[in-house]
């Protein structure tokens, strides 16, 4: 390729040829975010979530957003050590005895009795606490003690001089339990066993390849392997079992060990690696390859170690390792950790990175904002070029030389020289982008677009409009390449650009299709087949379909974020990486969404750089920022898997707390504390009442919602503003809380729930409603029978009157009536024998006479229906025989009843009744007489529980009743049946006689 070059020689400044370490990106926490006291000697996580750890001056029970200090109700403020049992109990050392501590009761129970005495420990200052079934073995300043977690009782092994049961027995600082025999104990006289079946102690020491006696820690790896942890020479491991040990020890496990040093701590992570806390830092070893990397407090790193003495170090359920120091505490969470975070290479600072690029030989080259460019070689070395100076952008040419924009001049890397290309008509070069071709495509500042071809011709492409007043449209800060080979760019004042025919044209056009980012920055483009994405400074958009850019107004487009955004990067498939200046956003191209790592990012590397990123061939994806850069591999990169924890506390009842007590009080109290309850009951009087929600979580808790539902109140889900959950004037009733929390990955908890049960008062209690309902049902009762009374009351005078009415018209009918029809009869007699001779007048008072005779009778009947000792179905059946028998007498037919029933007297029946029954059957009876020609009539009444059925029956000449008239007589029975709702049957047939069936239904009669 032809150039105008200047050679000089290139200066590089060596970095150093050492493998780079892996930054770990620590989070921390000291006094100042509530930690009671800065130096961190012990760690616990409980059953239930919360992390506990012990200081100097206090034990702190963490939930990952505050402390809770406990400091009086121990037997003294500096804690050693901390186990749980079985039970969730908490068992902690302190510098003046033992503490057992029973949370669900917030009870705390001292053992601080000392020497040669009946339950009594063998030394003041406990060091160590291990659990071993029902005891917990307990190691101190002056011996061995042991302690049943059920009884309590205690018992002590420690050196006397007037014995010889311990042979010497001093600090024990650590217990490890080999098996259901042996202990194995760190102690100031070296590593000791203990054997529990035969109380004896047997000792290793210098005699047996320790250097010095002072040991710290035993710590059991996964394989079986014990290490020591010793206080002058370092990390040992046991070697040829424990039967015959032999120690090895490994000096190159601490960094700089020079002379004397102390470790203090081991733990493993996930991955089976060891980590090793000494008092020159923290070190980890990968124990199969051999690997060991060094980590160190960093005092221009802000998430490096707080201090370099690493005192304590533990890990939790969740693979996240404590680092206790005298600092405070340091995290490192695998959650965090799987973006690399970079500030620094070596000791020299980054400071703001601008661009990126892999050369041909995979080494990394980065240029700064300025610091001139860093290099990481394939092998881990490191060079500096061109310090001091400000680079924009990074391209490497078919000749394997690297171009850097440099403020005044281009400059040009070649195997350890250095050359310039004066050329490009601005000194000020936002990217450079090398072709298929091999040209070389420049975005500069003010002169548009630059070409240079591999004979080193530069061509210029400007704003199509050369107006002076539009020269900032030629203010071009990136470029990219579509599949037709146009050329795609971003500029200030005009938004997107193009150049239709890079190979004809020497313009470029504004593209049409930017309504949504109208003259906004276009910081990137991304082409994905048809359809591309573009990040400006008003989000991330994309278009289906990118032609539509150039002709259509309004091409259809879809907003995934409001985020000022710049690179973009391939990751994993349909998957895009795109940096902002509020993070790093994860593209999903099929569903049109953006995932923030806002949470996982640290706020200081979140503020990315124009054109900074990058995709090497080992898929890493590097984003420059400025503090630095972030990389990461985006297949490792994996949401958030710690699921929050809530729990509920600090239950008030009108703002009074309600403390945990089995005692009597004269306040109320809680039998357990509010987490372990399943239910509450609230009382009438309590009309406000409080329950403070606390989430247990450790890891991005920036991104922790929280949500509530009270059953029976709330409609469905509410979002938790604060924690503390407040409910008034609560109908009576059952109620659940329940709670849950969110994670910042959508992961949710398990739910937490707490029955509430609200008591109604005494005059709204089930019991109180039962007695409501009596007094109502007894008064609608005492109403009723009061006007029932009444009513019968009326009704009684009613038929009194009527009674005393009837009997008196009765009494005074039959008297005057009597008396008058009397007096007619003696004048008709008397008529009769004065015209005597007379035949036509005596055949008229014969007649007369006839009629009387008929009136007597029908006014008997009458008289009869008004009297009230006559009102049963008894009497009107007599009557009726008394008058059927006079009357069949006299016209010669025979007439017989069946035996009547006496119980038909109790069949009361009302006069109207009476007297249709009697007219009915004189009726029948009539025409029986009259037109059957019978020489028997037979008549019978049957009474059964519901119905009487009347039968009248004769041996006459019958007719059919299919074809009978019916006349007056038939018409008459029939409508006084129906006046008395009964049946009315006639069977008749000719030559064969009548016979009449009267059903009554009983219900026509009232029962005395």
């Amino acid at each position: 390729m032809f150039r105008k070059t200047i050679t000089l020689v290139l200066f590089f400044c060596a970095i150093g040829v050492s493998a780079q370490k892996v930054n770990l990106h620590f989070k921390r926490f000291s006094t100042e975010d509530g930690l009671s006291h800065s130096k961190v000697n012990c760690f616990l996580e409980d059953s239930r979530g919360y992390m506990w750890i012990g200081t100097d001056d206090g034990l702190n029970r963490f939930s990952g957003f505050t402390f809770k200090v406990f400091k009086d109700e121990l037997p003294q403020s500096r804690i050693k050590d901390i186990i749980k049992d079985d039970n969730g109990h908490l068992w902690i050392g302190t510098a003046n005895g033992l503490c057992l501590y029973e949370p669900e009761k917030e009870k705390f129970t001292h053992f601080t009795k000392v020497g040669d005495c009946e339950n009594c420990l063998a030394g003041q200052v406990i060091s160590t606490l291990e659990l071993d079934g029902n005891e917990v073995w307990i190691g101190t300043n002056a011996g061995l003690s042991k302690i049943n977690i059920e009884t309590h009782e205690i018992e002590s092994w420690y050196y006397d001089e007037n014995t010889d049961v311990v042979e010497v027995l001093f600090a024990v600082r650590d217990i490890e339990i080999v098996d259901s025999q042996r202990l194995l104990l760190a102690s100031d006289e070296g590593l000791i066993f203990y054997n529990k079946m035969t109380k004896t102690f047997t000792y290793f020491n210098e005699e047996h390849g320790l250097k010095s006696r002072g040991l710290e820690t035993i710590y059991k790896d996964r394989n079986g392997e014990y290490w020591l942890a010793s206080d002058r020479d370092g990390v040992y491991k046991v070697t040829e079992g424990l039967e015959h040990p032999k120690f090895e020890l490994n000096p190159s496990y601490i960094m700089n060990m020079e002379g004397n040093v102390t470790v203090y701590d081991f733990t493993e992570d996930a991955d089976g690696k060891l980590w090793i806390g000494s008092y020159f830092g923290l070190t980890i070893v990968d124990t199969k390859t051999g690997t060991i990397s060094y980590h160190n407090n960093d005092p221009l790193d802000e998430f490096s170690l707080n201090q370099n003495q690493v005192s304590q170090i533990y890990k939790d359920r969740n693979d996240r390792i404590w680092i206790g120091t005298p600092s405070g505490i340091n995290v490192y969470d695998p959650y965090y950790n799987q973006f690399e975070l970079m500030s620094k290479i070596d000791e020299n600072p980054l400071g703001a990175i601008f661009c990126f690029l892999e050369d041909h030989e995979h080494n990394l080259w980065m240029g700064s904002q300025n610091n001139g460019i860093y290099i990481i070689k394939k092998n881990g070395e490191t060079d500096h070029l061109v310090p001091r100076k400000q680079v924009y952008a990074l391209e490497e040419d078919d000749d394997q030389k690297v171009w850097a924009s440099v403020p005044h001049r281009m400059h040009i890397f070649e195997e350890g020289s250095l050359s310039y290309f004066d050329k490009v008509p601005t000194a000020s070069v936002y990217q450079i982008k090398k072709d298929d071709q091999g040209n070389l495509w420049m975005a500069t500042h003010g002169e548009g677009v630059v070409k240079i071809d591999e004979a080193g011709v530069v061509k210029q492409f400007k704003y199509f409009n050369n107006d002076p007043l539009l020269s900032s449209k030629n203010y071009v800060i990136n470029l990219d390449f579509d599949s037709k080979g146009r050329i795609w760019t971003g500029n200030f004042n005009l938004g997107g650009a193009i150049i239709k025919n890079p190979s004809s044209d020497s313009v470029f056009y504004k593209i049409n299709g930017d309504k949504p980012f109208y003259l906004k920055n276009v910081n990137d483009y991304h082409f994905e087949n048809e359809s591309v994405i573009l990040s400006t400074i008003e989000g991330i958009f994309y278009f289906e379909n990118a032609e539509q850019l150039l002709s259509d107004t309004s091409a259809t487009f879809t907003k995934i974020n409001d985020a000022y955004s710049y690179e973009i990067i391939p990751g994993k498939p349909d998957n895009l990486w795109v940096s902002s200046t509020s993070g790093l956003y994860k593209i999903d191209l099929k569903n049109k969404t953006s995932k923030s790592y806002k949470h996982q990012i640290p706020k200081k590397y979140q503020d990315f750089n124009h054109s900074a990123g990058l995709k090497t061939q080992d898929g890493y994806l590097y984003f420059g920022n400025s503090n630095g850069l972030v990389k990461f591999k985006p297949e490792n990169i994996k949401p958030n898997p710690n699921k929050p924890i809530v729990r509920l506390k600090n239950l008030k009842i009108l703002n009074e707390l309600l403390i945990t007590s089995s005692d009597s009080l004269e306040n109320r109290s809680l039998p357990l504390e509010i987490s372990y309850l399943e239910e509450i009951k609230l009382l009438p009087k309590d009309k406000i009442f409080s329950i403070e929600m606390e989430v247990i979580n450790f890891t991005a808790n920036g991104g922790i919602q929280k949500e509530y539902f009270l059953e029976g109140f709330d409609e469905g889900w509410q979002q938790a503003e604060s924690n503390i959950i407040t409910r008034s004037n609560l109908s009576p009733g059952k109620y659940t809380l329940r709670i849950r929390a969110i994670n910042n990955d959508g992961l949710t908890s398990d739910e937490t729930t707490l029955d509430i049960h609200v008591i109604a008062p005494w005059w709204k209690r089930w019991w109180a409603y039962l007695i409501y309902l009596a007094m109502v049902v007894l008064l609608f009762i005492g109403m009723m029978t009061f006007r029932i009374n009444q009513e019968r009351k009326l009704e009684h005078v009613r038929t009194t009157e009527r009674e005393t009415f009837r009997k008196r018209s009765a009494q005074d009918f039959h008297d005057e009536a009597g008396t008058k029809i009397t007096r007619i009869s003696l004048l008709t007699e008397m008529a009769k024998r004065a015209a005597a001779e007379s035949p036509i007048i005596t055949s008229h008072l014969e007649r007369i006479e006839q009629n009387l005779e008929e009136l007597n009778y029908g006014m008997r009947d009458f008289i009869w229906s008004l009297d009230i000792d006559k009102d049963n179905l008894l009497e009107t059946i007599n009557r009726f025989i008394d008058f059927a028998g006079s009357i069949c007498e006299e016209a010669d037919i025979s007439f017989t009843s069946s035996a009547i029933d006496p119980s038909l007297e109790g069949l009361k029946a009302d006069m109207e009744d009476r007297r249709n029954i009697i007219l009915l059957l004189k009726e029948v009876l009539n025409n029986s007489i009259k037109h059957s020609g019978a020489s028997e009539i037979s008549f019978s009444v049957e009474k059964s529980d519901v119905q009487v059925v009347i039968q009248l029956s004769d041996n006459g000449k019958g007719f059919e009743t299919s074809t009978a008239k019916k006349g007056n007589g038939l018409r008459n029975i029939a409508n006084r049946a129906e006046k008395l709702s009964a049946v009315l049957n006639i069977e008749s047939q000719v030559h064969s006689g009548t016979k009449i069936t009267l059903t009554l239904n009983e219900t026509l009669f009232n029962s005395s």
